[in-house]
């Protein structure tokens, strides 16, 4: 957990997947009426006060957490300069649900737009989620698998010998500042093009 203070009213905390499991939380039970997610900002509260000299009790904070990938969370805390009087500790909390992206996605790098297509022909694994990106003349196709899919261990084997997977990017990332060629299954509307 890293907790940073960006204003005098205001601190991010940055959370990995392993920080919620310690507090018998998970990304997909992560929800604003969970009594484990209350304790769990209460502890965080209270480690703020403590480490950082933000005193809450002088008032409403305001929470907001959203994913910032898979496996990580962060969390904003925000305490509104109302002149509360002292001693009244009220907390709001605001949470948006979190629906973390399905476990088994990947973003897979293309160094040419031919390496992608030589995949696609030689592709024979069916059931796959698949969509197309560019970005900075870089192709990028994300794959997920439902679970227990009986061919994931192969179909993955056999894109690395095409693509390089990049942890540093998301599918969210590629969402947002990539342009989408096409979504839902890529590999086939390559096919059927190229």
């Amino acid at each position: 957990m890293k907790i940073e203070r960006i204003g005098h009213n205001k601190l991010k905390i940055t959370l990995t997947c392993a920080d919620l499991l310690s507090h018998g939380i998970s990304l997909a039970s992560f929800t604003p009426d969970s009594p484990k997610v209350q304790d769990f900002f209460y502890t965080i509260m209270q480690h703020a006060e403590s480490e950082l000299d933000f005193p809450i009790e002088e008032g409403r904070v305001l929470i907001e957490a959203m994913p910032l990938s898979s496996d990580n969370l962060v969390i904003f805390l925000t305490r509104p300069d109302t002149g509360a009087p002292a001693g009244i500790r009220r907390v709001r909390r605001r949470v948006k649900p979190v629906s973390p992206r399905p476990p088994k996605t990947v973003c897979y790098r293309f160094e040419s737009f031919d390496d992608l297509c030589d995949l696609c022909h030689e592709w024979r694994y069916q059931g796959a989620e698949s969509s197309l990106y560019s970005l900075r003349d870089t192709y990028y196709l994300t794959v997920a698998f439902p679970s227990g899919h009986p061919d994931e261990k192969f179909a993955r084997s056999h894109l690395l010998e095409f693509a390089k997977p990049d942890p540093t990017v998301t599918d969210a990332y590629l969402e947002e500042y990539a342009v989408k060629i096409c979504t839902g299954d890529a590999i086939s509307s390559i096919l059927r093009y190229f």
